[in-house]
């Protein structure tokens, strides 16, 4: 029963850092984008 908890529990760790690790790329991806549009309109503006 012990153990199984703790199986559970490094499941349930497991699930954070994926989801950590989704957000991360979701939030890099999202700067990326706005970064680079930022310098399209920049560079046609010159």
């Amino acid at each position: 029963m012990v153990n199984f908890n703790k199986m559970k529990r490094g499941i349930v760790m497991l699930d954070v850092v994926m989801v950590g690790i989704f957000i991360l790329l979701v939030a890099s991806m999202a700067s990326l984008a706005s970064w680079s549009d930022k310098v399209v309109k920049e560079g046609k503006q010159s």
